[in-house]
């Protein structure tokens, strides 16, 4: 069996153990990086301890240790965002002689780089609404003389929420300064842009040189945010529109993408009106989605890797069905009571339909009824009041890692590249 190293521990880590064991690989996941729990897998074979991954330094280090005394890990797939980046900045410095299930660091840059993306979509006429960089508070505050009301605040890298959210929409100057009354902390510059009415679309895809393996379109019809900006919870997979296609088409050839990804669209059919909003260069949040639809980006992000995918066929799959991620529903439902945004009585009619969807929907981001432990030890952990009632060895992982977590170079000393 080939060993692989997943590195985040979140609901697409849970897919792609159950993708990739069956196929003969051994699993292996950090303990940190996510929401966690797919240690508890029947298909994960062994958890890594490690430094916090949000230490960049310290985490890479303690991977580059631990890499060179496991030789045995042939593949290493970076999931958590946070992941992709670090290891696109220190893979160089990593053993050389394994696979790193990843688009190339140049690309993945650029894919993160939201200002450098939305100027491509413009070059290859990709369609993306009006837009400005902003530096400092004082031009923010007069964003809205320079993109019209309602605009969208969004941060340069997905990784750094704005206040704790993905973006932020402003309808009116009131809200504008009701929602943004400073600067966000730990941000550079921001973007704000045109507000386009409209669901959002995920193209999920596999590609070769440019050109796509793969190709499936979801529509997101309801976040945890009730402005829309969360994590997708409920959706829809669709047929695949022209416009989309070609748009997606336009992306990758211009990128030279090799890998697998997931680019994002919000479209408003009423004025058949699209508008790019970016391509995150990894495995996406709702990797179930395409999983279940029959893609299989999770072999082909390692095949890709390794240079196969030349005799892979053309395929692009059709849309109709449902998916539901319940637990941050639940979420989203708690952040709604707190913020006073729903009553009561409203928030029951809310958990009776988000449980309808949960109990109907052909496909979920964690439950499978032959592998539940990860999704009970999620809710077991996560709501407030149940966690005392579990058992402590139901919390921990059920197989620990073999307790290699390397020797750690001092923080300020460069990673050497060294064949195991």
């Amino acid at each position: 069996m080939r060993s692989i190293l997943l590195l985040g521990n979140y609901r697409p880590t849970l897919t792609l153990a159950r993708q990739l064991a069956p196929l003969g690989y051994r699993i292996i996941v950090t303990r940190g990086g996510g929401e966690g729990c797919s240690e508890f897998s029947r298909y994960v074979s062994e958890c890594w301890d490690h430094p916090p991954i949000e230490d960049e330094t310290s985490f890479f280090a303690a991977l580059n240790s631990f890499l060179r005394q496991r030789p045995d890990i042939e593949i290493i797939l970076p999931v958590w965002e946070p992941c992709v980046t670090g290891l696109a900045k220190h893979q160089k410095h990593l053993p050389q002689d394994r696979v790193y299930a990843t688009p190339s660091s140049s690309i993945v840059q650029q894919c993160l780089n939201k200002m450098e993306m939305v100027k491509l979509a413009a070059e290859v006429g990709v369609p993306c609404a009006k837009f400005a960089i902003i530096d400092s508070f004082d031009e923010l505050r007069e964003a809205g003389s320079r993109v019209d009301y309602p605009f969208i605040v969004r941060p340069l890298a997905s990784s750094l929420p704005i206040n704790g959210r993905k973006a932020v929409i402003c309808h009116s100057e009131d809200e504008f300064k009701k929602l943004l009354p400073e600067w966000p902390e730990g941000h550079r510059s921001l973007i704000v842009q045109e507000y386009v009415e409209g669901p959002r679309y995920n193209v999920y895809f596999a590609a070769q040189h440019g050109k796509p393996l793969r190709l499936l379109a979801a529509k997101i019809l309801r976040t945890h945010l009730r402005d829309g900006t969360g994590l997708a919870v409920d959706g829809l997979t669709v047929d695949l529109d022209d416009d989309l296609k070609d748009a997606t088409e336009k992306l990758l050839s211009a990128l030279d993408y090799t890998g697998v990804g997931c680019v994002q669209f919000i479209v408003d059919r009423a004025s058949e009106r699209l508008s790019f909003l970016e391509l995150n260069p990894r495995i996406a949040g709702n990797h179930a989605v395409p999983e279940a639809c029959g893609l299989e980006l999770s072999r082909l992000a390692v095949d890709l890797a390794e240079g196969g995918g030349t005799a892979e066929p053309h395929f692009t799959a059709k849309g109709g069905k449902r998916y539901a991620w319940t637990y941050c529903d639940l979420r989203g439902l708690r952040v709604a009571l707190q913020e006073q945004q729903i009553g009561g009585p409203q928030a029951l009619s809310e958990f009776g339909r988000l449980l309808w969807l949960g109990l109907r929907a052909p496909i979920h981001m964690t439950w499978d009824w032959r592998d539940p432990v990860p999704t009970l030890a999620l809710f077991a952990n996560q709501i407030p009041g149940l966690s005392k009632f579990v058992p402590s060895d139901f919390k921990r992982p059920v197989r620990d890692s073999q307790d290699v977590k390397g020797s750690l170079p001092a923080a300020s000393a460069p990673l050497k590249a060294q064949n195991t």
